[in-house]
């Protein structure tokens, strides 16, 4: 028997449980629900939070509880720890209801649900759930709705006959007045009226749901929310009647989401905002030429969020980015501007690394609108068009280099001649992958002084290039290369020069 030698990891591995779905789940989900429920932790900043879960995350995993699911953000437990799990958890001294094997056919006895906090469960529609539940204990409600059905697909949304509509009873939540955390899945329906009834739920989570009356305005009654998510999920709009009244909300999750709408003064109102992901929603309105300038004012609107420390977005390009925006506090980014890169990876996992992906015409651009300010704590970068007035690339990153950097995509750099000049020293030496296109005036790669970290190296369409890539002098700083890729650069003949070395 494994004995863990903390409370912590024991309450996290049962929690890992009652959120998992169908054995694999993501870290986002457990970090949500462990943020809500009062009982695990006391609630503070929510980066602070997950790097707290990692670590306890990790713990399990050296004690074999949890394993690597081979997906990114997601980890995997074998059933027969979750069988366990589940029936230590569903003592009484901790009360949880978990049913993730099979879909729930009849609802359980009343007496049975009181004493419960955590309840999860996977149902075949919410239209038979019963009304006038007490559930005085209850901390924690999740719900798979759909479970006897494929996840909810957007392309097919005109063929729901199958799905059955979630005409949830209005008096649903009337007794879950403890309720800090309410998690539905692949819900096809509207939100219940008693949903305002939830005046301590911090946690709002609807992933992969489609709400067909079109109104949400019924959670402007939770003015305890923490954190709101609409993970994949059909949203016509963020109302009006939010505004002013989610003046506690600290997680605005809109990623993967089909949004046509967020109401003018939504985003300024939400003055304790920490972390906002919206990834391409501004982007796709933007296909709409009569729609771009309320896009750009909807934006600008960031520029009031002083709290943020968490940032996913896309726009169209330099323009639209807000003036004013606070960046210099932001610990977690995935921003993209310009449109001509299509390998957009929304920040749908803490886990992520902070990617910077710029399509501008000048350097004087990402000088004006403060975002070199993030080069030193980007992972990845991309840098595409003809960034004019750039010929030396660290010169990009300032006196003190970027300490983060690993991953670095340059394309169509017109003016670029150098990566790095032997003066600047390590300004780069983190790189471990480097991927070059299009650079006709490229003369150099590296400095045959310098060593490098560079594991990976892709180079194409660049004519500018020496005939010999790697010189004798250079090739004692790339030790650490397993990977060289060069295609269409007829100047280069020889990828190695071993002369002197053999």
């Amino acid at each position: 028997m494994i004995t863990l030698k903390v409370m912590k990891p024991r309450i996290a591995f049962y929690s890992v449980v009652y959120i998992q779905k169908i054995l694999l789940f993501q870290l986002k989900n457990l970090l949500d629900m462990r943020l809500g429920k009062s009982c695990l932790t006391a609630l503070i900043a929510s980066i602070d939070a997950r790097n707290r879960v990692y670590s306890f995350v990790d713990k399990l995993k050296n004690c074999y509880l949890l394993m690597e699911s081979g997906k990114l953000g997601c980890i995997k437990m074998h059933d027969v720890v979750r069988d366990v799990a589940i029936s230590i958890a569903s003592r009484e001294e901790y009360s949880f209801l978990v049913r993730c094997d099979k879909v729930l056919k009849e609802w359980p006895q009343k007496n049975r649900l009181q004493k419960n906090t955590v309840i999860s469960l996977k149902v075949d529609g919410m239209h038979w759930l019963p009304g006038n539940l007490e559930f005085p204990n209850l901390h924690l409600l999740k719900l798979d709705c759909n479970a006897g059905l494929p996840p909810i697909s957007f392309d097919d949304l005109n063929k729901m006959e199958e799905v059955k509509v979630q005409e949830t009873q209005d008096s649903f939540c009337q007794g879950m007045k403890e309720l800090k955390v309410l998690a539905l899945f692949d819900m096809y329906g509207s939100l219940t009226t008693s949903l305002r009834c939830l005046t301590n739920l911090r946690t709002l989570s609807l992933f992969h749901c489609r709400l067909i009356d079109d109104d949400i305005s019924v959670i402007g009654a939770l003015e305890n929310l923490e954190i709101l998510r609409f993970c994949n999920s059909y949203i016509k709009e963020l109302p009006k009647e939010i505004i002013g009244h989610l003046a506690h909300l600290k997680v605005l999750d809109l990623l993967g989401c089909v949004m046509e709408r967020i109401y003018p003064g939504v985003l300024s109102s939400l003055s304790m905002l920490e972390e906002l992901y919206v990834g391409s929603i501004f982007q796709n309105w933007c296909k709409d030429v009569k729609r771009k300038e309320g896009a750009k004012a909807i934006i600008n609107e960031l520029v009031s969020l002083s709290n943020l420390v968490a940032l996913d977005i896309a726009v169209i390009d330099i323009s639209f980015w807000p003036r004013g925006l606070v960046i210099e506090k932001l610990k977690k980014f995935n921003i993209r501007v310009g449109i001509q890169f299509r390998s957009y990876t929304p920040l749908c996992y803490p886990s992520l690394s902070n990617q910077l992906q710029l399509e501008v015409e000048n350097m004087s651009d990402i000088i004006e609108m403060s975002l070199y300010f993030l080069l030193k704590s980007t992972e990845i970068l991309t840098l595409s068009s003809s960034v004019k007035g750039l010929k030396i690339l660290s010169d990009l990153v300032g006196e003190d280099g970027s300490e983060c950097l690993t991953n670095l995509l340059l394309a169509g750099l017109y003016d670029l001649e150098y990566l790095i000049n032997i003066t600047d020293g390590d300004k780069l030496a983190t790189i471990e992958e480097l991927t070059i296109s299009g650079m006709e005036n490229l003369m150099e790669i590296w400095p045959g002084e310098l060593e490098a970290k560079l594991r990976t190296m892709k180079v194409k369409l660049s004519n500018g290039l020496s005939s010999i890539l790697f010189p004798s002098n250079s090739i004692k700083g790339m030790q650490h290369l397993e990977v060289l890729e060069v295609e269409d650069c007829p100047s280069i003949g020889v990828a190695f020069d071993l002369e002197g070395l053999v």
